[in-house]
């Protein structure tokens, strides 16, 4: 399930609730104040500094536990993105003119893999953990369309998890 920009929320957790509730408060000052106002989305994030997202808590339950649990099915598609990448990105956003066509941005990787793929990435440093995945299907965050981050300005990813990913074993 792929979204694009214009794709309304629809928010399966509380979390999301109270991003879809904050888009729409954005809107409304946009609207009423004529604020410069981007509405960023992005995918699940990693990078040296990340201490909350999905990738860390894998890498952690996997240092501790001994487990790591895949949010979803093996089949069901993921986005990483990399901190800088979003620095990049939100750089860019500020320092270029406003435009109403960019109210709404969506990041994602142009490499999104699925959590098979991912369980295979750590599998190489983790062989005798115990890999499983959620019967709940717990994924919030899904792959989007990229296009108004590249079209408006020009921003493409530099970075990549499946290359870096050993990088960020050692993070716990």
């Amino acid at each position: 399930l792929w979204t694009f920009e214009d794709t309304p929320p629809q928010p399966s957790s509380i979390n999301g609730f109270t991003l879809s509730i904050g888009e729409r408060f954005c809107k409304k000052y946009r609207d009423d104040f004529d604020m410069n106002i981007i509405i960023i989305r992005p995918p699940n994030i990693y990078g040296p500094n990340e201490r909350d997202g999905l990738f860390y808590r894998l890498i952690k339950d996997g240092n501790q536990k001994g487990e790591i649990t895949l949010p979803d099915w093996p089949d069901t598609s993921c986005s990483f993105l990399h901190e800088e990448d979003i620095f990049d990105f939100v750089n860019r956003a500020i320092d270029d003119e406003y435009t109403a066509e960019s109210f709404v941005i969506n990041l994602s990787t142009s490499k999104p893999m699925k959590y098979s793929d991912l369980a295979n990435l750590l599998l190489r440093y983790y062989p005798k953990v115990d890999y499983s995945n959620n019967e709940r299907r717990v994924v919030y965050t899904r792959p989007a369309y990229v296009s108004a981050a590249k079209r408006l300005y020009d921003w493409y990813e530099v970075h990549n998890i499946a290359t870096e990913i050993e990088e960020y074993i050692d993070l716990s």
